[in-house]
Formats: structure tokens, C-alpha cells, sequence
């Protein structure tokens, strides 16, 4: 429907994709399987508005609903989704593992569209067979894709996206613009993160057909689309994209001229006390109302028992405990520099480890081999970027990588910070996924660009050892019985 599939012989890096591909399938389905409820990073809220989606076409809020939030005027198309194939359970009763192994098909097509990706980018089997290995070894990655989250059907969307707009700006044909433009509406109507994403990639393609264009007019051979539109191959994408663009138009255009937010905040749809029934809102609203002096100590904690979860029950009685010794010891808040250090190897953590409802973080010599491999890369990237630019995407694969890191840490997180005095509230490894791909694209690149042959396949082969020993194993070691079902 988006492309033409160009054929080509069997070679022996499709064999190991098709190893680390299965290997990343196995982890992912155990995690499915295997994982206790209630430890999967905001699963229960995700399967029960997949059970109200089920049950209703277009919810609306209700007292069904309260507990999980708004599902109105914000991003549900996850929810949409995974409520039809909830309907369509062919095994009753067994509802979450079910939509588990729904959420693993969507980790397993991201991780062949990033395999798609970089290929079309990278000239190196070195380079594109540590890509893989990086990313089926990132253990809160296969871990994630176990769950039943919208970050599954976000961070697939976000892969499609750059491989879409990657492959028009190589062949310009139409079907894989439309896969683009399909893919960055979807991943608007999936979860608000996907914004600066979408953003970013919108300048990206703007930025391409431009350059086309221009090369177009001195070159007759090169066309903005090369491919001629076809009513009967394009119709059925076209449409999608017509449907998606309406309903961004709707959600996002009819918040703004209501609310005047592209989303609206609960207290804006919901009264108090019905917006105080979702543990989250609960929980950011009892600290907040503490630390403006709204409530005294006794009245905050008298209302803890309102947050349903024991971990987010928790989490605030934490918060409130932070908020009395800032005001009983005002401290000096870290500046952006001094933060972005902390958040940086928070992020790594987590990244590689796992960050739950159970936390399994690396820490001390376990996260020292990270830290060494980043660094490796910036020094080779800082050294290599203008001599080795894979296919002129090195720069931009750059800038969109940190232009979104830089909206979660410092706009996002860092703000956080200064109003909850907490350096790590919503500090977590899997915010950064929509990027992952990209960002091992270039670490792969540049870990191997330029060295000798035998070299370069031994960095591949260290690397990739370490990340396997890192990954699924070392959860195995390390979890005890409370992660599995009994």
C-alpha cells in the first residue's frame, strides 16, 4: 500500500537480524507472561481504559472513569485501539495477557522498522548488526514492550515516522510519504510526549521537500514526488491520512479555542472530587496543595488513603516529607548544568535497568560500562561527524535527538524539579524511547566508522556480548519471586 518492495537475496546479516529479532521476541513475550500485575510501569490504568474502550465506543467521563482519568480531550487512540481487540478476546477471562502479547506484535514491528531504518542510512554490517544489539539488549526497552502501555504504540509510531520520511527523502516516492504523514498524525493522537517529536520531524520533512525541490529544478530527474499519484494505490492512505488530520484538527484545535491548552488540565473537565479519584492526580494534588500552604501536615496525610496504589500512597507521603524540610531548610536549587549531569545518569539507569512499580536500577560498576560507551560516542561523534555523515542524516539525527532530550530534561523535568524539590519526579528511561532508535543509530555508526576491518567486528562483538550478559540475564539473576506470576 505505502511502498514497492524491492527483492533481494537472503544474505547473512538477515540471519542475524532474524537471530536477535527472535531474541528480542522471546524476551518480550516471558515479560508478558511471566510478570506478576501491577508491576508493569502505569499498566493497570492502561488495561482499564482498554476495558472501558471495550465496552463503549466513545466513552465519556463518568464515575466508571474517574479513577483512570480523563478520556475525553486528551490522546486516546491506543486506548481506541486496544479496547476493539479487547471486544474481539477469543480467549475470555484472560483479557491482560492477551492484550500483552497484542502490546509485544508492537514492539516486534518497531524493532523491524528500526532494522528498516538504519538500513536504508548505514552502509556498515558491522555497524547495522550492533544497532540491533543495542536495541534488543536495552533491558527496559523489551521489558516495556511486554506491557500493556500506550508507550508501545507511541515509540512504534515515533520508528515508522523516521523510517517514512528517511525513505522519501532517498526515493521521493509518494507511498512512503504518506506512511510519514500517517504515522506522525497517529503518534499525535497517542500520547501527548509525541508532540516535540512530531514537531521536530514536521521541520525535518518541510526541511526535505524543500531540498528536493530546489535540487529539482536543477536536475529535471529529481521530482518532489517521483512516483506519479495513483488513485487506486494511494486512495486507501489517503484517506487514512484525511482521517487522522481531522481528528488532530478536532482533539488538539477544539482544546485550544475551549480551553486554551492543547490539553486540558482535569480540574477543567472534572470537579475535585472527581478528578481526586485517579491516583495520580491525587497524588500531585495533595503535595501541591501542602507545599502552597493550603493544608496543614495532618490534613495532607489524612487524605493519602484517598490514592488507591500503595506505591503511589508512597510517593507522596515522600513528596510531603520533601516539601517540610524545604520549608523548614530551604535549599539551593542545582542550575540546568549541574542538573543535566544527575538527570543523565538517572536516565541511564533506567534505561538499562528497569523502572516499574518495581524498581531493578543499575548503579555503581554496573552502570559504569554505559556511562563509558557514551562517552566514547560523543568523543568519536565530536571527531567524525563531518568526515562520516550516514547518507547526510548525521547532523539531523543530532539535532532531532537532542532537541527532544533537551524538551524532556530541561523544559519538562528540570521544571519539575524546581517546583517539587524532587531531583528525580518523573525521571524515567522509557520518556526517552521515541529517540532510542535514533540514538543508537549513531552510536552504532560512530563505534565502528573508520576503524580496521578485524576492529571494527571486535567492538561489535565486545559490545555486543556486554549487552547481551547486561540485559535479559542479568534480570534473571537479580529478580525474586514477587516480579513473576505465582
Amino acid at each position: 500500500m505505502f511502498e514497492h518492495r524491492e527483492k533481494r537475496c537472503f544474505s547473512y546479516e538477515d540471519g542475524f537480524f532474524i537471530a536477535i529479532f527472535l531474541y528480542f521476541a522471546f524476551q518480550s513475550f516471558y515479560f508478558a507472561l511471566r510478570i506478576a500485575p501491577g508491576i508493569f510501569p502505569d499498566e493497570t490504568t492502561h488495561f482499564g481504559l482498554a476495558q472501558v474502550f471495550a465496552k463503549h465506543l466513545i466513552p465519556v467521563n463518568s464515575p466508571a472513569t474517574y479513577r483512570y482519568g480523563l478520556v475525553t480531550h486528551v490522546p486516546t487512540l491506543y486506548y481506541f485501539l486496544m479496547g476493539r481487540l479487547l471486544a474481539l478476546d477469543p480467549f475470555p477471562g484472560s483479557g491482560l495477557i492477551y492484550l500483552r502479547c497484542i502490546n509485544v506484535v508492537l514492539g516486534l514491528t518497531g524493532f523491524y522498522f528500526a532494522w528498516r531504518w538504519f538500513r536504508t542510512i548505514s552502509r556498515s554490517a558491522a555497524a547495522r548488526i550492533l544497532f540491533l544489539l543495542l536495541l534488543a539488549n536495552t533491558l527496559m526497552y523489551s521489558f516495556l514492550a511486554g506491557a500493556v502501555s500506550y508507550d508501545n504504540l507511541t515509540n512504534l509510531l515515533a520508528v515508522v515516522t523516521l523510517y517514512g520520511l528517511t525513505a522519501y527523502a532517498q526515493n521521493g516516492k509518494v507511498g512512503q510519504f504518506l506512511l510519514f504523514t500517517a504515522a506522525l498524525l497517529a503518534g499525535c493522537l497517542s500520547k501527548t510526549s509525541f508532540l516535540p517529536y512530531a514537531f521536530a520531524l514536521a521541520l525535518a520533512a518541510a526541511a526535505v521537500m524543500i531540498t528536493r525541490n530546489r535540487a529539482g529544478k536543477k536536475n529535471k530527474e529529481i521530482h518532489l514526488f517521483r512516483n506519479p499519484f495513483s488513485a487506486r494505490s494511494h486512495l486507501l492512505p489517503v484517506v487514512l491520512v484525511v482521517l487522522l488530520l481531522t481528528g488532530n484538527v478536532v482533539l488538539y484545535g477544539g482544546n485550544l479555542i475551549r480551553y486554551h491548552h492543547l490539553v486540558p488540565g482535569a480540574m477543567q473537565i472534572l470537579t475535585e472530587d472527581q478528578a481526586m479519584q485517579n491516583r495520580i492526580f491525587a497524588r500531585d494534588r495533595i503535595t501541591d496543595l501542602y507545599r502552597r500552604g493550603k493544608i496543614s501536615w495532618e490534613q495532607a496525610v489524612g487524605m493519602l488513603p484517598l490514592i488507591r496504589n500503595r506505591g503511589d500512597r508512597a510517593s507522596a507521603y515522600y513528596g510531603l516529607e520533601i516539601s517540610v524540610r524545604e520549608k523548614r531548610h530551604p535549599t539551593q536549587r542545582k542550575d540546568r548544568l549541574t542538573y543535566a549531569f544527575i538527570w543523565s545518569k538517572r536516565m541511564l539507569s533506567l534505561i538499562h535497568g528497569i523502572a516499574a512499580h518495581r524498581m531493578m536500577q543499575k548503579e555503581g560498576y554496573a552502570l559504569t560500562p554505559y556511562i563509558l560507551l557514551w562517552l566514547l560516542l560523543l568523543g568519536r561523534m565530536t571527531r567524525r561527524i563531518r568526515e562520516s555523515d550516514l547518507a547526510g542524516w548525521a547532523i539531523p539525527l543530532v539535532l532531532l535527538s537532542a532537541f527532544y532530550i533537551l524538551i524532556l530534561m530541561q523544559v519538562v523535568n528540570y521544571n519539575s524539579y524546581l517546583k517539587t524539590s524532587s531531583l528525580y519526579t518523573a525521571v524515567q528511561g522509557r520518556y526517552l524511547f521515541p529517540v532510542i532508535v535514533p540514538i543508537y543509530g549513531l552510536m552504532a555508526h560512530y563505534l565502528t566508522d573508520g576503524l580496521p576491518r578485524y576492529v571494527r567486528w571486535g567492538a561489535v562483538l565486545i559490545i555486543g556480548a556486554g549487552m547481551i550478559y547486561a540485559g535479559f540475564p542479568w534480570f534473571l539473576s537479580h529478580a525474586g519471586p514477587e516480579w513473576f506470576i505465582s
